[in-house]
């Protein structure tokens, strides 16, 4: 099953990832103010434009977001600042874009499983 992600994007972004969506390894939705709350709930991954973080209603919806990956696409230095947990700098190809996605959804699974909370305490299960 293809992971979910919701993409942040410039019209012209969007429109790149919605002709190339055939050979993603994943399911692209693609952000707007109608987007419901479940969309965002179940999706895996934030991909997200460095020139709509400029935004900043869309930055304030992101960082509300604070439990999902963030991928962020950056076209130059000027993002720098800005929060994600993941980074690919434009030109990329598609083969690194797919090898990310999956890198950080793995990262991000081992994470979630390896941490208990109990209380206000978090327990790591792989500390010695």
């Amino acid at each position: 099953m293809k992971p979910n992600v919701i993409i942040f994007g410039t019209k012209n972004f969007n429109n790149t990832f919605n002709e190339i969506q055939e050979y993603l390894n994943f399911k692209p939705y693609f952000f707007t103010e109608q987007i419901d709350k479940k969309t965002l709930s179940n999706s895996n991954i934030l991909i997200i434009d460095c020139d709509i973080y400029k935004n900043i209603k869309i930055k304030n919806t992101i960082e509300s977001l604070n439990d999902k990956v963030l991928l962020l696409i950056a076209h130059s230095n000027e993002c720098d600042g800005y929060k994600y947990t993941g980074k690919i700098n434009c030109p990329f190809n598609l083969n690194d874009l797919n090898n990310k996605i999956t890198l950080l959804l793995s990262s991000s699974k081992f994470n979630e499983n390896s941490t208990i909370k109990i209380k206000e305490y978090i327990l790591d299960k792989n500390e010695k």
